[in-house]
């Protein structure tokens, strides 16, 4: 009879055998794990690069635009401000800022291999620009072709946008007329389309020794904001939401109001200042009231002047990871 034990032992390996068997399979298990490891690895190092990379050029192509969109605001103000006889004037004007602004964007951004340029302005929306800029200040009273005065007047009607609406405030006429009669306050009167209106007015507080800015929306909403009264001015800007220079959460202009709406004053010998507002029109119900509304800067306070409510102009950044070209509209001091 065979021998089974010895047939046995010559099919299967020793124990040495079976250890060797076991260290080589562990051996080959640590080299797939390792080799796995690093081509995962490698594909996160990758993707990581990759998406810095990407982010990088990103966040670097949104700031440029926004550099863009703040220059070419800056050069519709100065246009507004020096070139105001005509809309072709203004546009000229645009235009050169805006291959000026081409230039030395370019030239800023190359160092870094970036070509960066501005083109256009490709389209201008034309609008009017209402001044009262006595020097020294006055009073928001409108002079009449007559010579008199009103205290109550519409600025301008039949409206749909309007930006850059600032009050520079020297004095609060009456003392102490916070929470007093409505016609003892300069009252701004915003009257939509639907008959609803945004008020706000501008009184003080005595007691406090604040001036005080109070809105009311159209919802009926109200809120107050407050600038110490001891400063010899201090600015509102409507259409950012600033009160002396900081945000005034109440003052959302003309809040709630359906379009087109009228901008009026109420009691407008009750303060001592100037103002200027922008609107997106150039209808005679926004340049003239009651022929009242004086036509350019040689005549009295207020005045109305052509202006550019707003312009676009093409914008591109060609960057080592990045090429992106967009349309930038600038309306420096619309609302958010």
């Amino acid at each position: 009879m065979a021998d089974l034990r010895a047939v046995g032992r010559r099919l299967g390996p020793t124990g040495d055998e079976r250890g060797q068997i076991i260290l080589i399979a562990a051996f080959a298990m640590a080299v797939t794990f390792v080799t796995l490891a690093l081509v995962v690895n490698s594909a996160i190092f990758t993707e990581n690069l990759a998406s810095r990379g990407e982010t990088s050029g990103s966040d670097d192509a949104l700031l440029v635009r926004h550099e863009v969109e703040t220059a070419t605001g800056s050069a519709i103000e100065y246009a507004n401000t020096h070139n105001t006889s005509t809309h072709d004037t203004l546009a000229e004007s645009l235009r050169d800022s805006v291959q000026t602004i081409s230039a030395v964007t370019t030239e800023q951004h190359a160092t870094g291999g970036k070509v960066v340029t501005v083109e256009g302005p490709t389209a201008i929306e034309n609008g009017t620009q209402i001044r009262d800029e006595s020097p020294g200040g006055s009073s928001f009273e409108n002079a009449s072709s007559g010579g008199a005065t009103e205290t109550d007047w519409t600025v301008a009607s039949d409206i749909a946008e309007t930006r850059a609406y600032r009050m520079n405030v020297s004095g609060v006429n009456r003392t102490d007329n916070f929470g007093g009669p409505a016609d003892e306050q300069l009252r701004l009167i915003v009257t939509g389309n639907g008959g609803n209106t945004w008020t706000m007015n501008v009184t003080r507080d005595d007691s406090a020794n604040e001036y005080r800015i109070g809105v009311e929306n159209a919802t009926g909403e109200q809120g107050v904001c407050a600038v110490d009264a001891s400063a010899d001015y201090f600015h509102v800007d409507l259409t950012e939401g600033l009160v002396g220079g900081e945000p005034c959460p109440a003052l959302s202009f003309a809040e709630g109001l359906s379009t087109p709406y009228d901008v009026a004053y109420e009691n407008g010998d009750e303060v001592t200042g100037n103002y200027s507002l922008v609107v997106n029109d150039v209808s005679s119900d926004v340049r003239s009231n009651n022929d009242d509304l004086a036509s350019s800067s040689s005549s009295d306070d207020p005045y109305w002047d052509e202006a550019i409510y707003a312009a676009e102009v093409t914008y591109r950044y060609d960057g080592p990871d990045l090429t992106y070209e967009t349309t930038v509209r600038a309306a420096p001091g619309e609302p958010a």
